[in-house]
C-alpha cells in the first residue's frame, strides 16, 4: 500500500515537531542557560508552544513507561534524551503516539536534583499541572516555572508571571524563589506573583516563611515572614512590606478568572486583564487611569469586564478603536486612531 502523499501542512508540523524535540533536549543540557534567550524567542509563538509541550509530554509518558526511576549519570542522560526525542518525533509522526487530554495534567518530573524541567503557559492561557511529588502548580497566563525535584528539597523558580502552589505535605522543603527572595512551604497553598522585580506573596492555606533576600552570607540573612492565612506581602530588591489581607474563605480567584481588587489603580485592573484577551482595555486619559477600583471581576471577557468598570465609574465604553475598548469619561470625545 502506497504511503499517503507529503502535502505542505502536514511537512510543515512535521519540521515543527522535529524543532520543538531538539529545543527540549538542547534545553535539558548542561549549557542550556546559553541557548535561553533564543528560545524564548522560539517558544514566545503558541504553535510552538503547543509544540513544544505535547514533546515533553511524551518524553514524559515515555520514561514512565520504560519503568525506570532511577536518575542515570549526566552524560548518559544528555544522549539518553535526544535519543528519546527523535524517536518519539517519529512515532508520532506515525500517529501511535496518543495522549490523554485531562483538567490537571500530570508531570512526573524525576528526583534528580541535577534536572531541571520547565513549565509555561502562552498569553491567554491556565494551566493546572501535577508535579512528580504530587504538588499542583496552576499558572497564569504568560508564566514560566522552572522545577527541580531534589532528593533533600524541592526547587522551583518563578521565571516570569504568576502560579498558584498547592504543596504536597512531605519532608523535603518546598522552595520557591523569585525576584531574589524564597518562600518557604509545606503543606501549604499560596500564589507568588512578579513583575518586574517586585514580588507578591499570598497565602491561602497553612504556613510559609518568605525571605525578601536569599544571601550567602549567614550574617546578612534576614528573618522571614511568616505568613498566615489570609495574608499577603511585597517584597523588591531586598525590601518588604505588607498588603491589605483577604479572607481565606475567599481567596484571589486568578485560576478562574477572577481577580479580587481593593483600592487599586484603574490602570492595574487593566494591565491584568491585557494579559487575558486579544483585546486591549485602554484608559482614555492618565488621570482616568489613576481612579481607585474595589471589586471582583472576571477578566477573560473584555467586553464584559469593560461594561462593569464603566457602569461602577460612571464611564463611557468606545469600541470605535479595531482591537481596542476605550474606557472615557463620559461627554468626553475621542478621536479615532490614526
Amino acid at each position: 500500500m502506497k504511503e499517503p502523499a507529503a502535502t505542505p501542512e502536514r511537512e510543515r508540523k512535521d519540521q515543527l515537531r522535529e524543532q520543538a524535540a531538539r529545543w527540549f533536549a538542547r534545553m535539558r543540557r548542561d549549557d542550556a542557560e546559553r541557548f535561553r534567550q533564543e528560545f524564548e524567542h522560539w517558544l514566545a509563538i503558541p504553535e510552538h508552544l503547543a509544540a513544544y509541550n505535547r514533546i515533553a509530554g511524551r518524553f514524559a509518558e515515555a520514561k514512565i513507561l520504560r519503568g525506570s526511576h532511577r536518575a542515570p549519570t549526566r552524560p548518559a542522560r544528555r544522549r539518553t534524551a535526544f535519543a528519546a526525542l527523535l524517536s518519539i518525533a517519529t512515532l508520532a509522526a506515525f500517529g501511535t503516539v496518543a495522549l490523554v487530554a485531562a483538567r490537571i495534567v500530570s508531570w512526573p518530573i524525576g528526583r534528580d536534583a541535577h534536572a531541571t524541567s520547565q513549565i509555561m503557559t502562552a498569553h491567554g492561557e491556565i494551566r493546572r499541572i501535577r508535579l512528580g511529588d504530587g504538588s499542583v502548580v496552576t499558572l497564569d497566563t504568560d508564566s514560566l516555572v522552572s522545577v527541580a525535584l531534589g532528593s533533600r528539597r524541592r526547587a522551583l523558580r518563578l521565571e516570569r508571571g504568576r502560579a498558584r502552589f498547592e504543596v504536597a505535605h512531605e519532608a523535603r522543603p518546598f522552595v520557591v524563589t523569585a525576584g531574589g527572595g524564597s518562600i518557604t512551604a509545606r503543606g501549604t497553598i499560596f500564589d507568588v506573583a512578579l513583575d518586574g522585580s517586585k514580588v507578591e506573596v499570598a497565602l491561602i492555606e497553612g504556613r510559609v516563611d518568605v525571605v525578601p533576600q536569599v544571601s550567602a552570607d549567614t550574617r546578612a540573612r534576614r528573618l522571614p515572614h511568616r505568613l498566615e492565612p489570609g495574608e499577603a506581602v511585597a517584597f523588591q530588591q531586598g525590601q518588604s512590606r505588607s498588603l491589605p489581607s483577604f479572607s481565606s474563605a475567599t481567596p484571589p480567584g486568578w485560576p478562574e478568572a477572577m481577580i479580587d481588587v481593593r483600592n487599586r489603580p484603574l490602570s492595574d485592573v487593566l494591565v491584568l486583564a491585557n494579559r487575558h484577551g486579544s483585546v486591549r482595555l485602554v484608559a482614555g486619559d492618565m488621570r482616568l487611569g489613576q481612579i481607585t477600583v474595589s471589586g471582583r471581576f472576571r477578566i477573560d471577557d473584555a467586553g464584559r469586564l469593560a461594561e462593569n468598570l464603566a457602569r461602577l465609574l460612571d464611564l463611557e465604553v468606545d469600541r470605535s478603536t479595531p482591537g481596542s475598548i476605550v474606557l472615557k469619561r463620559r461627554h468626553e470625545k475621542i478621536s479615532p486612531a490614526p
